[in-house]
């Protein structure tokens, strides 16, 4: 499966990271989703635009805009993924969401 104009992406690890572990013990340092600083912003690549050549390739690991992998509550406070969201752990972004 590929689309046209964006990438296809999965998050390394979770798609927050707010926990460190030391010695035995995992500390969770944001309980908060709205906070943008714990957000993942690694993915790896699961497929490319067909639309465009691109030397980012299937499998490479790149730094994305932290909003690809966010959820935030909406105005009448239900817990909603970020339109990049395609399934399960998928999301589809454009390439000026990544950062070189």
């Amino acid at each position: 499966m590929r689309s046209l104009y964006d990438f296809i992406v999965k998050p390394i690890g979770d798609r927050y990271d707010n926990k460190i572990k030391l010695d035995d013990v995992t500390l969770i340092l944001n309980t908060k989703i709205e906070d943008f600083k714990s957000v993942n912003n690694l993915a790896i690549v699961i497929e490319t635009p067909k639309a465009f050549k691109t030397s980012i390739k299937k499998g490479d690991i790149i730094i994305i805009h932290h909003n690809v992998f966010r959820v935030f509550y909406d105005i009448r406070g239900n817990k909603k993924r970020s339109r990049s969201h395609f399934k399960d752990d998928l999301h589809l972004f454009s390439r000026s969401n990544i950062f070189v």
